[in-house]
């Protein structure tokens, strides 16, 4: 694993490039996670978290969680 350049950001399990610009936001997380449960934007969108289940096979690399992609 690459260390992470001051333009990545820390996620849960791994880094990803920094967004150039981003909007205001107002999230509910855990304590235990950097992602987000639920949160609305400056614009008034809003978006939620909520599991998944299937019978596909689960990559075993360390990639985004859904509570990531959230924030």
């Amino acid at each position: 694993m690459c260390k992470p350049s001051i333009d990545d950001l820390q996620c849960t399990y791994i880094s990803i490039p920094q967004a150039e610009h981003t909007h205001a936001v107002v999230l509910s997380r855990p304590a235990w996670l950097w992602g987000a449960e639920m949160g609305a934007n400056e614009h008034g969108v809003c978006i939620g978290n909520e599991a998944i289940w299937t019978k596909e096979p689960v990559d075993p690399e360390e990639a985004l969680l859904g509570m990531d992609l959230v924030r």
